[in-house]
């Protein structure tokens, strides 16, 4: 089984930066630029797999160096092999993981859609407001 990616981030930029940040990020030190997915129509967004190159498995290592292994006892683990085992991942490992960027413009944060109402058609970004004041108020959504 492969897991193409670790981790993500969904990037809200001006459509010309979205251009631009494919080759940015492929000449920083460390990334490497592994596919490039374009969606166009109802749905506008460029999704990125990149490949992140990890620091040696000593410098990873040094970095949890005095961390508290306690919670794994507190997780039903043995504190000990748990630590041994992460040191022996961290030598045995990939030396690198893989990371999702979608890149898109506001208006197609939610998709680009408008909502009608009976005042009429609402844009995307009022239903971007309604939603955040209704979750900062505690109110139910939907």
């Amino acid at each position: 089984m492969t897991i193409n990616d670790v981790i993500g981030f969904k990037i809200i930029c001006e459509p010309e930066l979205i251009e631009k940040v494919p080759e940015i990020l492929d000449q920083q030190p460390g990334f490497t630029l592994v596919e490039t997915e374009r969606h166009t129509g109802n749905y506008n967004a460029v999704n990125l797999l990149m490949e992140v190159h990890l620091p040696a498995s000593d410098e990873l290592a040094g970095q949890v160096k005095g961390f508290d292994w306690s919670m794994a006892h507190r997780r039903g683990l043995d504190a000990q092999s748990t630590q041994q085992g992460f040191m022996d991942y961290l030598e045995e490992g990939s030396r690198t993981v893989r990371m999702e960027i979608i890149l898109m413009i506001f208006a197609f944060l939610f998709g680009r859609c408008f909502f009608p109402t009976h005042h009429g058609v609402l844009s995307s970004h009022f239903f971007v407001f309604a939603l955040t004041h209704h979750v900062a108020h505690g109110k139910a959504v939907g």
